[in-house]
């Protein structure tokens, strides 16, 4: 919680699954980039993206053991599940798991153990829970109390609207999700935000150096599952 009261994180479980071929329902998942590992796809770009607010919840990872498994039957090249072990420079430990196979799943679950409590959410679910073990409580924090609500609940009515007049050149449009949170809209916000900073009206949330760290983690899993070995970053 910002005003400490969970104490140091000590550790964090991050699992994502998502089916590849419910990922552009409007198209063969073989062929786009999605099923080609080396072209970031079987999951890999989303090591990427997830490993941003990782290193912002428990700072730098200082070193990987991961190993990568092909285990359904999808028409891909490459490895269709990720997992690594992490250690982080400043002493937390965490586990991340990523793949395509996953029916129906709930997207992301995160988990995050600190000495005085722990942080706990769904990806379905609009609201943190938190356990602050001093006081024995329990807590569902939600969205709406957080600074850019308003600003990510206006993205997700506009992103609906889009959605709702756009028709794909063949097989069907995914749906765009209630009205009160569209996923599609974090990339309605995303692209804003870039084209504010390229215009010099804001500074751009994410540094260079910041996006060489998470670069950097990527290749050591890469090669920590190539090589079978523990790897520093």
């Amino acid at each position: 919680m910002r005003g400490g009261s969970l104490g140091r994180p000590l550790y964090a479980e991050f699992s994502l699954g998502n089916y590849l071929p419910d990922w552009h329902p409007y198209e063969d998942y073989r062929d786009f980039y999605g099923s080609h590992e080396k072209l970031g796809g079987t999951g890999l770009d989303m090591l990427f993206h997830d490993l941003n607010p990782i290193h912002w919840w428990l700072g730098p990872v200082s070193s990987v053991l991961a190993r990568f498994s092909r285990l359904s039957n999808l028409e891909i090249q490459g490895s269709d599940t990720q997992d690594a072990l992490l250690w982080f420079a400043e002493g937390p430990r965490g586990f991340m798991h990523n793949d395509v196979i996953e029916r129906g799943s709930l997207g992301r679950h995160i988990r995050i153990a600190a000495e005085e409590g722990t942080l706990e959410w769904h990806q379905h679910q609009p609201f943190v829970r938190v356990f602050e073990a001093k006081g024995n409580r329990r807590m569902e924090i939600p969205f709406s109390s957080s600074a850019d609500y308003a600003e990510a609940h206006e993205a997700s009515v506009e992103m609906s609207s889009i959605l709702q007049r756009r028709r794909a050149p063949s097989g069907s449009t995914p749906p765009s999700g209630e009205p009160a949170f569209t996923y599609e809209s974090c990339y309605l916000r995303e692209m804003r935000t870039f084209l504010d900073a390229a215009a010099g009206k804001a500074p751009y949330p994410a540094s260079i150096a910041g996006e060489l760290r998470t670069v950097s983690v990527v290749d050591a899993i890469q090669r920590s599952a190539a090589e079978q070995r523990e790897v520093k970053v």
